[in-house]
């Protein structure tokens, strides 16, 4: 009788343990697509006045900020980005916000070519 509760026991404790995984990864999922929401937001509001490109990028700290190609260069010398082309700023970047249809062109096809790469 004793094994049957031991074995209830350690089905309980791995169940919890992988109820408790899913619904952290959830969360962390859904917080990371709000922070992504927010910097697009942030980006459009900023184009409206500027009309400027936005990268959404994300940072050493792992924060998801709505930067302009000149801003991620200051940053870069203080060391919160790698030094970057404009082809690695498309890399890295999420999402961008632009006026431009060349850049918009620019950023899927680079996005779509490179994910067809195993």
């Amino acid at each position: 009788m004793a094994s049957i509760f031991k074995m209830f026991w350690i089905r309980l404790n791995i169940d919890y343990r992988e109820w408790r995984d899913e619904w952290l990864t959830r969360w962390n999922t859904r917080r990371e697509m709000k922070q992504i929401d927010s910097a697009i937001r942030r980006g459009k509001e900023r184009n409206a006045r500027d009309h400027k490109t936005y990268y959404i990028i994300r940072d050493r700290r792992g924060g998801i900020n709505a930067l302009t190609g000149s801003e991620i260069d200051l940053w870069a010398r203080r060391g919160l980005f790698p030094k970057m082309t404009i082809l690695q700023k498309l890399q890295k970047s999420i999402d961008i916000v632009t006026n431009s249809n060349m850049m918009k062109d620019l950023f899927y096809d680079f996005k779509i070519n490179n994910s067809k790469k195993p």
